[in-house]
Formats: C-alpha cells, structure tokens, sequence
C-alpha cells in the first residue's frame, strides 16, 4: 500500500480561541523560516468560507491549514509528496503535525493562545480505491498504525473508530491516546 495523499487533524480545544487572521502572519514567517524543511509556497485566506478549510499554508510536499470543516476547528495537515511506504508516510505526517501543532501553540503573536488537543485526531486517507472506506481497511493497516503510534507516543494501547461517513468519502479514522500521553508526544 502506498499513498498518494494523507491527512491529520488536531482538534482545538477552545474553538473560541480561534482567531483565523492572526494565523496569517504566522504562517507566511514559515514560508521564510523553513520549519518543516518543504518548500511553502503561498498563504490563503478562506476564512469567509462558512465550515470552509480557513487559513491554508501551500507547500509543495504538504498544505497546512487551520481547518474550520464542520464547525471543528484543528490544524489539518495534508501531506501530498512524500515517503513510498505506508509507514514512513504515517510517521512523517504525525510528525509535521505535532511539530506544526507545537509552533502554533507557542507562537506569542497568537493572542488567545491556541491550543491543540494531541490526545485525538483524524488521520484520512485520501486515496479511495487504494484504501476504501470500510472495516476491513482499517483491519488491514491497524498494524502498521499501532507501529507508528507506537514510535511516536509510546506504548500506549491506543484506540480507533473509523469515522461511518460512507463508502463515497475517504476513509477517517479517529485515534485516541491516553490523556497521559499526549503532552508530551516525542517528535
């Protein structure tokens, strides 16, 4: 199984914290700073989209976005180029995602402090014919879920569900990790 397109969504914990313009600025000091090592092309700004994917940082190997889809803001990370494994991929998004979670939350120009909740998020797999949306792809690749899982947070007995939106959309699997866990995530 290789991917063509992965994504992560960490959730916020506040949504009223939220405050999407002062995303912007933060985001185009990552075009010059380089944090992730990509090639960040340009910020857009979607926050008049009602439910709509917010403040979108495009880079070439991956899209960063404080995402406002269903009314849940989080930080959605979309990796788009990357590693041929499974594996390597999995292990490469969680780790631009809790590094881009750790830059937004410490950021003293955001006022309110945004935080992120690491204990749960979405991971989706874009790719619908290669991993369908049913119970047996996530049976298929909760091995190598709970391997990278396990690099990332521990040995920690995570827990899944596959999100029930239907076969038409991308496979989402919602992971937790216990509350003890989470702070401190080694990225």
């Amino acid at each position: 199984m290789i991917p063509m397109r992965l994504s992560a969504k960490y959730f916020v914990q506040d949504p009223s914290s939220v405050d999407l313009p002062a995303l912007i600025p933060v985001f185009q000091r990552w075009i010059t700073d380089n944090p992730f090592g990509d090639l960040l092309i340009d910020v857009v700004d979607y926050k008049h989209v009602h439910h709509g994917p917010g403040i979108i940082l495009i880079g070439h190997q991956a899209d960063y976005a404080l995402d406002m889809a269903d009314g849940i803001p989080g930080l959605l990370v979309t990796q788009k180029r990357g590693p041929a494994s499974l594996p390597e991929a999995l292990r490469t998004l969680l780790e631009k995602s809790l590094a881009a979670r750790r830059l937004i939350q410490t950021d003293g120009s955001i006022q309110p402090t945004v935080e992120f909740d690491a204990g749960e998020f979405v991971i989706t797999f874009h790719d619908r014919l290669q991993f369908p949306n049913r119970e047996e792809t996530l049976d298929q690749i909760r091995p190598i879920l709970d391997k990278v899982i396990g690099e990332i947070y521990g040995d920690v007995g995570w827990s899944s569900d596959r999100e029930a939106r239907g076969s038409r959309h991308a496979l989402a699997i919602r992971i937790r990790v216990p509350e003890e866990t989470h702070a401190d995530a080694a990225v």
